[in-house]
């Protein structure tokens, strides 16, 4: 194997543990983190989603998850590994985008394609929306490598199609655009419609077989369809500029006008020069559907996938600069990538084994199940292990515990349980009959007790984030308190 090679190849692994273990340290107090995980995990214990499970949105993400837990282990740390192995290959797909749109090879431009998205890839956490995003990426990269190639309408149909099953509305987009690209450029074969059609037609058919063999159909319109309507989470980009409390929201910002330049500005080279078949065109084409990402919550997180689809075309326009020029020098760049790498791979590995010695940070080693391995907060931990060891202590007499907040994931996790509803709880998740049914449980269950926080109940900030009223005040103003526990009031049916 040649030298350069095995640096390519050490630099790959570097960089996919330098993904593991920072989210496994950065990635803890993320409630998100925990519901996709969630999802993936039950549907590796057997459950369905939209019959067994609240899922929201078209399941490919968690499928592709849920196999690897089945084989590998069902861990939130295996969890970590995928989507850390997601994150590298839309990388290493962005830097060959990155190749394709440059006539001259810039390897100045082709590390800042490597830093910058390995920054913003170490930030984030990886779901649904971003691996929608790798499939427009995938798309774009079939256009730009495989321009004369009968066989790339049926794969491009095919991609779309997963693109769809991934998150629906992002994926609807995606497939309009891959039907109507063969009209709107130039020099496109019209028939190669047919073919991306058919691509399209064959996974659509499998999902739909699917449901209808699992009798979840209905359930997937309850879900996807009508149940999207109680959504109320809302994030304008002016409040989240203006009055958010992320840490991230000047480089939102920057973010944010890096975007809006950058397609203007690729139109306006598109109008002057009169044609529409120029490699940039197809991308930013394409990068049209990875904006639905960003609605109806317009934050940092959801407008990263339009940045990296974007980002083969941002990093052309970074001014060369004259002194890295030395880097073409391919013995100079492997040898500094491998020593970067290394410092990349040592330092957090060597930060999460010995995690305590960062400030408030700790390792959930043992007792909490299938989060073993995850770091969080000393603080939260003993939020944790304080209604951990209540419900095993009531589950001892043969009492369920149900926490009604959107937090209670971490906790029956940790307690290896599931209560559908009562894990994702937040308005949206529900369905269409939403609150109604969920109230209808509760007034069935037997043996049971609820806990309810008292910001939920007294504050509006509470209230401001998809919280269910309604679930609440029935369970305040029906059934009867018990005592406190920390800052959850207790309540149970008389």
């Amino acid at each position: 194997m040649k030298t350069n090679k095995v640096f390519k190849i050490a630099l790959f692994i570097c960089i996919f543990l330098f993904f593991l273990f920072t989210q496994l340290i950065y990635q803890g107090s993320n409630l998100d983190n925990y519901w996709n995980f969630n999802n993936s995990l039950q549907i590796s214990n057997g459950l369905l989603p939209y019959s067994d499970i609240n899922i929201i949105t078209t399941p490919l993400f968690h499928y592709i998850i849920a196999i690897f837990l089945l084989i590998i282990g069902k861990n939130i740390v295996v969890f970590a590994s995928i989507t850390s192995l997601l994150k590298l290959i839309h990388l290493i797909l962005l830097v060959k985008i990155y190749e394709l749109l440059s006539e001259k090879k810039n390897v100045t431009n082709k590390i800042f394609v490597y830093i910058i998205g390995t920054f913003l890839m170490y930030l984030t956490y990886y779901e649904y929306n971003l691996l929608a995003s790798l499939f427009i990426s995938f798309i774009v990269f079939i256009e730009l490598k495989y321009k004369n190639s009968k066989n790339k309408h049926f794969y491009i149909g095919f991609i779309s199609s997963l693109a769809l099953l991934t998150k629906q509305s992002v994926g609807l987009f995606v497939i309009l655009l891959v039907l109507f690209k063969p009209i709107i450029f130039k020099g496109e074969n019209k028939k190669s419609i047919i073919y991306r059609f058919i691509g399209i037609f064959i996974p659509l058919f499998v999902f739909i077989l699917y449901l209808l063999i699992t009798n979840t159909f209905n359930g997937f319109l309850n879900y996807c369809i009508f149940g999207l309507s109680s959504f109320n989470n809302r994030i304008k980009v002016i409040d989240y500029i203006f009055n958010s409390v992320s840490n991230y929201h000047y480089s939102f910002l920057l973010l944010l006008i890096i975007v809006i330049f950058t397609i203007l500005h690729e139109i306006y080279l598109i109008i002057k020069k009169k044609q529409t078949n120029d490699k940039n065109a197809v991308l930013i084409f394409y990068s049209i559907a990875s904006f639905v990402c960003f609605y109806p919550i317009s934050d940092y997180h959801h407008l990263l996938p339009i940045i990296f689809t974007l980002l083969p075309i941002i990093v052309t326009y970074i001014p060369k600069i004259k002194f890295i020029d030395i880097l073409n020098n391919n013995r100079i760049i492997n040898k500094a990538a491998f020593i970067i790498a290394i410092y990349i791979l040592l330092l957090p590995i060597y930060m999460y084994f010995n995690i305590e010695l960062y400030g408030n940070k700790v390792m959930l080693k043992e007792n909490y199940n299938s989060l073993n391995g995850i770091v969080v907060e000393k603080q939260y931990k003993s939020y944790i292990d304080l209604l951990l060891n209540y419900e095993l202590e009531m589950g001892k007499n043969g009492i369920d515990v149900i926490i009604l907040n959107k937090g209670s994931v971490v906790i029956h996790l940790a307690n290896n349980k599931y209560y559908k509803y009562f894990d994702l709880f937040m308005n949206g998740n529900f369905g269409k009959d939403g609150e109604k049914d969920i109230i209808k449980e509760i007034k069935s269950r037997e043996n049971t007790v609820y806990l309810v926080n008292t910001n939920d109940i007294y504050s509006n900030e509470g209230k401001s984030f998809q919280l269910p009223n309604k679930i609440i005040e029935y369970v305040v103003n029906n059934l009867s308190y018990e005592e406190m526990i920390d800052e959850y009031r207790i309540y149970k049916i008389n």
